[in-house]
């Protein structure tokens, strides 16, 4: 990851972007180190963490999901685009089964709400059970863990739905 860490670094700066996809609109350099503008939050089954920079969040998410336990994780800022809070603030919602992944968008006020799209071969239903709720996941929407990691980490630039998967609405 450092490599694409480095990319960002070296060719992102104070919302502009070369690289395509990719806008740094909440973000700036400083010290090396990329600093936010508000506070993302990196919230599972055990804690809430609140991340002050880019290397923070990465690090916390690398926690989370190569922890080995099964975790909901939702990936979220305080505060909404226009800076009023909002109660349904966009958010990234990744289930964590094992080695694999469930990614869900939510837009800001639940505008938008789409699923992963991983294999569309297969046609299986699973149930997950993570802490203490069942879920039914489509088995077409499993995703790997490196895969959701693209996705986590895509989404800190922008809070939007990430480029690096297909997805389908809800």
């Amino acid at each position: 990851m450092s490599g694409i860490v480095h990319a960002w670094n070296s060719q992102c700066l104070f919302g502009a972007s070369v690289i395509p996809g990719i806008a740094c609109s909440r973000a700036c350099l400083k010290n090396q180190s990329w600093i936010l503008e508000e506070d993302m939050f990196v919230s599972d089954l055990r804690d809430c963490v609140e991340c002050l920079s880019y290397e923070e969040y990465e690090q916390q998410i690398q926690n989370v999901m190569c922890s080995g336990l099964d975790n909901e994780i939702q990936l979220y800022m305080r505060e909404s685009k226009d800076r009023w809070s909002t109660d349904y603030p966009c958010t990234l919602s990744i289930l964590i089964k094992g080695r694999q992944a469930v990614v869900n968008y939510f837009s800001e006020g639940n505008e938008e709400m789409s699923a992963s799209i991983g294999d569309l071969d297969r046609e299986d239903d699973v149930r997950w059970q993570i802490g203490e709720n069942d879920y039914s996941v489509a088995g077409y929407q499993i995703l790997s863990l490196e895969k959701t990691m693209q996705c986590a980490l895509q989404f800190f630039w922008r809070q939007d739905k990430p480029a690096c998967i297909a997805w389908e609405a809800l």
